[in-house]
């Protein structure tokens, strides 16, 4: 998609409603850089940047998240997941509300060994982190794709993941997979100031 045709929400809670309290605000993209290293097959590199064409005013809704530290480890933590994909894997519903679910930050060789058992065959780089649980119940879904996966560390929230990939949803043993911003720090820091 070019970036002329990509515009950016922020402060957006109910997408249906146009007459909530804190009210949305929309934003043009200027410039779109994907990851150079960016592997549709595998997914891995799952990242991109968007360059806003106006600078964001922030507001009482509208605040910036922080970015970890490069080769922060957060495993074992619970973070939380974010978007208006679906409910259920497969189901046509999109809620109108912003959904959130909290989910288990896993080591990246546990998640290797849960998918394997499984018989799946995707490789988890280093470049990827899982979050979910050996029971299932509890993931992103399809539409949350380049979602946040946030995690709260010294008082301040961090963003740790984007929602990248799984196998349908919520299932026993397979958590969802996301990109690890801490290995992209250097990456974006070419980008933003």
């Amino acid at each position: 998609t070019p970036a002329s045709n990509l515009r950016v929400r922020l402060g957006e809670h109910s997408i249906r409603d146009t007459t909530e309290r804190y009210p949305h605000e929309e934003y043009t993209v200027r410039r779109k850089i994907v990851n150079e290293g960016f592997d549709r097959r595998n997914f891995k590199n799952d990242i991109a940047l968007l360059e806003l064409s106006h600078p964001v005013v922030f507001r009482e809704h509208i605040i910036p998240i922080c970015l970890p530290s490069k080769g922060d480890n957060f495993t074992g933590g619970f973070a939380t997941v974010s978007g208006w994909g679906r409910l259920k894997y497969g189901q046509s519903y999109i809620p109108n509300i912003l959904q959130k679910v909290s989910v288990e930050v896993l080591e990246n060789e546990k998640c290797k060994t849960w998918f394997k058992d499984k018989g799946r065959r995707e490789q988890i780089y280093d470049t990827m982190l899982c979050a979910g649980y050996k029971d299932g119940g509890r993931d992103s879904c399809q539409g949350d794709s380049g979602g946040p996966l946030t995690i709260k560390k010294d008082d301040r929230m961090v963003l740790i993941g984007l929602v990248s990939w799984g196998v349908q949803c919520a299932l026993p043993s397979l958590p969802g997979v996301y990109t690890r911003i801490s290995e992209y720090v250097d990456w974006v820091g070419i980008y933003v100031n």
